[in-house]
């Protein structure tokens, strides 16, 4: 569960530092498509300045009246006031003669267009950047003579209309953003569920496991412990057949009550009762008894094991032989394994194989 917290916890860090990624570079941007737009709309001012001048002076030398001339132009710039950029026609004495206004043909040009020079944008994108910020009015940007004639058209930049169509473009952008914003958070929170789920579902499939694991070993634990009961009022007097157990080939000899053992220079008769386990390490056979007093053996593991008696002694593996009265406890070891701590404690683990642990089992409740 930390690593879903701590998962959870970078994930919306992620989706706070986009956010605020976009909104530090959003000024940026902001100045960047400003002038872009501004370059487009002086593109189009010179477009289309160049076609009116075009037309009118096609006109008027192909003998059209001048008056038919601004009556044309007047029809095409009528509806023109209100978007980024409008042309106005004036006379040489400085006089309106077309407008998108209507009412302002016959009036006297503010001087407004000293500083523009013939056929050339006065202003540069940067320029007109600032301006904007400050300024709603129309500004003139361009002013272009009708050659053969007294009128000159002069281009206008509508400050207002561009700002509001640029912040048109900003509201839409920064709703955009939003709207980015909440689906990243969306998705990183569904796939949190998703994963958090996963994680659950995978955590409680293994608590199962390893409560019915508890479960398991408590009753292997507590079988041996009345196995043990019985096997503490048991004899170890009855013969045993020449029968094959717990799935080993080599055939049992008679029982025997005592083992004869060595300790240093003393010959030591154990009886079978007091033996713990009896373990081979480096070809010596080691008898532990439960007092925990060491002794040898001359004889091998299989040997001793064919005298001992299968209801009170199981053959863990192929280096140790171990008591039921010596089991302690038994725990599951690695996978499919099973470990059996004893009394006294064994210098070597006692570990029953995935092979044998069946067997183990079906001792203990025999």
């Amino acid at each position: 569960m930390n690593n879903v917290k701590i998962y959870s916890f970078l994930a919306l860090s992620f989706v706070v530092l986009l956010l605020t990624v976009l909104i530090a570079v959003l000024p940026f941007w902001e100045l960047r498509t400003s002038k872009h737009i501004l370059q487009t709309d002086i593109s189009e001012i010179q477009t289309q300045t160049n076609d009116f001048a075009s037309f009118a002076q096609v006109s008027l030398k192909n003998g059209v009246a001048k008056t038919h001339v601004l009556e044309g132009i007047q029809t095409v710039i009528s509806n023109t006031l209100n978007k980024n950029y409008f042309v106005v026609v004036i006379d040489w004495s400085g006089t309106i003669v077309a407008h998108p206004d209507i009412t302002q043909v016959g009036s006297l040009m503010k001087d407004e267009t000293s500083a523009l020079g013939s056929m050339e944008i006065a202003y540069t994108p940067a320029q007109l950047y600032e301006m904007r910020k400050t300024n709603t009015a129309p500004v003139p940007v361009l002013l272009q003579p009708i050659k053969g004639s007294d009128l000159i058209l002069v281009s206008y930049m509508n400050m207002g209309a561009s700002r509001k169509y640029f912040q048109k473009i900003l509201d839409d952008t920064h709703l955009l953003l939003a709207f980015i914003g909440l689906l990243a958070l969306l998705l990183v929170l569904g796939t949190l569920r998703y994963v958090s789920g996963m994680y659950e579902t995978a955590l409680a499939k293994r608590t199962t496991i390893m409560e019915d694991g508890v479960i398991n070993l408590e009753k292997l634990n507590n079988s041996l412990e009345e196995y043990q009961k019985r096997v503490i009022h048991a004899a170890y007097k009855t013969p045993i057949d020449n029968s094959k157990s717990h799935g080993q080939e080599e055939e049992r000899e008679v029982e025997k009550s005592r083992l004869l053992t060595y300790h240093r220079n003393e010959i030591l008769p154990v009886f079978m009762e007091d033996i713990a386990y009896i373990y081979v390490e480096n070809t010596i056979t080691h008898i532990i008894q439960r007092s925990g007093k060491r002794s040898t053996s001359n004889e091998s593991l299989d040997q001793i094991y064919g005298y001992l008696d299968e209801n009170s002694f199981f053959k863990a593996n192929r280096q140790i032989i171990v008591a039921i009265t010596a089991i302690d406890r038994i725990v599951k070891f690695g996978k499919s394994q099973l470990k059996i701590e004893a009394l006294p404690p064994s210098d070597l683990e006692i570990i029953i194989g995935k092979n044998k642990a069946a067997a183990f089992k079906q001792w203990l409740d025999s």
